[in-house]
């Protein structure tokens, strides 16, 4: 049995240290605790992939456009497109999203499967193209808002395990404290916010009366050993938008070239929670006991672990295009996309609460701490995008492919501070990404007033080492879109269109605390609904 004695108040005692000059963990909100941060490859990564398509008539077609097709989808696709706009058009659509997470964890001792789903509802996009009165030739200018992507998923699991604890990762090592003596009662001076927030939460117990002794300063709440079980609701969301202002011109006879300027605002919010619980009631009061003030707290029931991050990203790029007629029957195009500057802002917290048997609780993080909370800002400067595409118009059918060209090695993250950390995160870019060739196929048959669509993308995944999952196989990241689509021409003036597509990935989810992974089987369908007008 484990006793702490001489033990005051957490908050006060850290207030006291701090107030003494004795504790240096002070000296920590000088600098990010990276531990703790978002910024990672695969974060910017996330930010910076996008959806193959925006807008009604382009979702229902996959994507593919960069031919360049008459439609305000141009300004995603290829501007140029927008050249051979015969009237004026304002259009708008509205996008719903459902989510679906088929999830397997194997656990120690068992496999379970779990599902979660969610719906979203959100503006598409907004879009107006004046076509300029010419003498000849053809100009076209305007703007739109297109969301470009969307980061809605979830995640929850649970199940036994006896073979480790949040706890184990939780002890600091022994660079990342010291002992200090106020009063005659020794404390610990933490170097690390982890260890910090775990102790000021009551997950983790320092043992004063082992100073000096050899013997271990720490103990943690669970025993090791004991069955416990595992649970984890993780939740994502947010979107990225941009907003594009361009237009088209007629350079040449049937060639158009077009350029859109575009500003990209958005926003990521990653939670994650996760408890231990003692089920079986092992861990009882004779095996752990933390002094609080006068107070004992006495036997570990629940240890629960939350974080989270929210990240508001604004860029910028400039996208460039060319079409043209190679026949009556044949359009070619190809796109040049310049990298888009982001800067991120990013604000973290991280709490750790602890419920004992006898009824009491500590918890420490979030808006109350000083500790594992904060701001960060960076920059992240994606690769260049180079882009073809082909259509080809028979008897009312139209066949066309996209290619696109992504060399994401090039990305990039840089920041005012802490050079040796975004220096190690460039490297891993360079060494684990690879470039890539986006693909998109889809095909357009208009019967009378009626036009239906369906095509297929693919986004092959931008990291070159595969994940391994819980049966020890690989995982595929790569992406893939099937879609279908109609549109109906009401009048001469009034247009409708309807899309679908869906998105299906393999993944996996890794926390840093535990000794397995979880297997997931994501599927997203978007369905929207637009309208234009002519005029």
């Amino acid at each position: 049995m484990n006793y702490c004695f001489d033990h005051p108040q957490k908050g006060l005692m850290t207030a006291l240290l701090k107030k003494t000059g004795l504790v240096l963990a002070g000296l920590l909100l000088l600098v990010p605790a990276q531990s703790l941060l978002a910024q990672s490859a695969e974060d910017a990564l996330l930010f910076t992939q996008r959806l193959p398509a925006t807008g009604a008539r382009s979702i229902g077609l996959a994507g593919a456009g960069r031919a360049g097709l008459a439609d305000y989808s141009a300004f995603y696709t290829n501007p140029a497109g927008l050249g051979f706009l015969r009237t004026s058009q304002v259009s708008g659509a509205l996008s719903f999203l459902s989510a679906t997470n088929d999830a397997q964890v194997n656990f120690p001792n068992s496999s379970e499967f779990f599902t979660e789903e969610l719906t979203d509802q959100s503006l598409g996009n907004f879009a107006g193209a004046f076509k300029v009165p010419t003498n000849q030739g053809s100009l076209v200018i305007g703007g739109a808002f297109n969301q470009t992507n969307s980061f809605e998923r979830t995640l929850s699991f649970a199940g036994l395990v006896n073979s480790g604890s949040i706890t184990d990762v939780l002890l600091p090592f022994d660079d990342e404290f010291e002992v200090v003596e106020e009063n005659g009662s020794f404390f610990p001076a933490f170097f690390s916010d982890l260890p910090e927030i775990a102790y000021l939460g009551g997950a983790i117990e320092f043992l004063p009366e082992n100073v000096g002794t050899g013997d271990g300063l720490f103990y943690q709440a669970v025993n090791p050993g004991s069955t416990i079980e595992q649970a984890s609701d993780v939740f994502q969301e947010g979107r990225m938008k941009d907003f594009s202002f361009g237009g088209a011109f007629e350079a040449a006879r049937g060639v158009m070239v077009g350029a859109a300027l575009n500003f990209n605002v958005g926003s990521y919010e990653f939670q994650s929670v996760f408890d231990e619980f003692d089920i079986n009631n092992e861990n009882t009061e004779d095996l752990y006991i933390v002094l609080d003030g006068d107070n004992e707290l006495r036997g570990f029931d629940l240890v629960t672990y939350e974080e989270r991050f929210i990240s508001d990203l604004v860029g910028a790029n400039l996208r460039l295009g060319v079409s043209a007629m190679a026949n009556k029957d044949l359009r070619v195009g190809i796109t040049l996309e310049s990298p888009t500057f982001y800067r991120v802002d990013e604000r973290f917290d991280t709490i750790i609460s602890t419920e004992f048997d006898n009824g009491a609780f500590l918890s420490y993080g979030g808006l109350s701490g000083d500790v594992g909370r904060g701001t960060f800002e960076y920059d992240i400067t994606t690769p260049w995008r180079f882009g073809a595409g082909l259509a080809y118009e028979v008897s009312g059918l139209t066949i066309m492919g996209d290619i696109e060209f992504v060399d994401w090695t090039q990305l990039e993250l840089d920041a005012n501070v802490d050079r040796d950390l975004f220096n190690s995160i460039n490297r891993t870019i360079r060494n684990d990404f690879q470039a890539v060739i986006n693909t998109r196929i889809a095909g357009e048959f208009s019967i009378n007033n009626l036009m239906l669509r369906a095509g297929y993308a693919f986004q092959p995944d931008p990291i070159d080492t595969r994940l391994t999952g819980t049966d020890g196989s690989s995982v595929n990241r790569d992406k893939a879109y099937l879609s279908a689509g109609l549109g109906y021409k009401f009048s001469e003036k009034f247009v409708i269109d309807v899309g679908w597509m869906q998105e299906r990935q393999d993944d996996l989810y890794a926390p840093d605390f535990v000794d397995y992974v979880v297997n997931e089987e994501v599927t997203r369908s978007f369905f929207v609904v637009g309208m234009s007008v002519l005029f």
